[in-house]
């Protein structure tokens, strides 16, 4: 199993960086880790969807997988 993550603004479906938008993901990473879920989570966004560079995207996701590797996902 996988999961394709992305963050919303709450009206459409933006493929926002996670933690760009309005998406609890204390309570999501928090919910896999009750059921141990072990598969991959692949972010899945796109920079035309908001003000910023496909570079600053790609750096924001690099920076939210260290963050996730380190810390855990629901930090």
């Amino acid at each position: 199993y996988a999961l394709h993550i992305q963050d919303v603004d709450g009206h459409s479906d933006c493929h926002w960086v996670p933690g760009w938008g309005v998406i609890d993901w204390s309570s999501v990473g928090g919910a896999l880790s009750d059921i141990r879920f072990d598969g991959a989570r692949t972010i899945e966004v796109l920079s035309a969807r908001v003000d910023v560079t496909a570079n600053q995207v790609a750096a924001a996701c690099a920076d939210l997988r260290e963050r996730w590797e380190t810390d855990g996902m629901s930090n």
